[in-house]
């Protein structure tokens, strides 16, 4: 069993997200925790901006990694993001409530418990408005799904690499075959002619 501990904080977020009605709010009542870690009002986000982030394509003001390295969420990539951290798409659900934006911004601020998050983000914290848009777009990106047509090019892809793969080592090791062939099959026909 993972030994996680929580605060007393991060514990009140979640049982207000447990509590709180499902309905969905906008990214500009969305609340933010402040540098202190405390929640205040969120500043509007951009779930563009927020997928750049993400994903890597613009870098974090204090240096972080995206978070695709280690995270996945639906609908992004083509293989779908990294496997060291779990999959984000619950969490973007979650965020589509005050309670459960409240909780993501929590656990974007306070890593404690998380011992692999406060190794990369302890000295490069997301600023206020980095959250926001992550925030942003992992609400947007809960929604989607990955096209299938991704998924079938890339079994498209599987296939043609691996029939190519096997016909050249069919056409490399076809000499080598006869050479190791003949020379059995000549020692087996003399044995039975003796």
């Amino acid at each position: 069993m993972l030994a996680v501990s929580l605060t007393f904080a991060s514990l009140a977020v979640a049982i207000a997200f447990l509590l709180a009605p499902r309905t969905a709010i906008t990214a500009s009542r969305a609340p933010e925790a402040t540098s202190t870690g405390q929640v205040g009002q969120l500043l509007p986000g951009d779930p563009v901006r927020g997928k750049e982030l993400f994903t890597g394509v613009a870098r974090f003001q204090k240096g972080g990694p995206p978070c695709l390295a280690c995270h996945s969420v639906g609908g992004i990539g083509a293989l779908g993001g990294g496997q060291l951290g779990p999959d984000l798409t619950a969490i973007g659900l979650a965020a589509q409530t005050l309670a459960g934006q409240q909780a993501v911004i929590q656990i974007l601020t306070d890593f404690t418990g998380r011992p692999t998050m406060q190794a990369v983000w302890g000295q490069h914290p997301l600023t206020d408005q980095e959250r926001a848009d992550v925030v942003a777009f992992l609400t947007q990106a809960a929604i989607g799904r990955r096209p299938t047509g991704v998924v079938l090019i890339l079994l498209a892809i599987a296939v043609v690499g691996s029939l190519a793969f096997w016909g050249l080592a069919l056409v490399i090791w076809r000499r080598r075959l006869r050479e190791v062939r003949r020379p059995l099959v000549v020692a087996v026909t003399a044995g039975r002619s003796q």
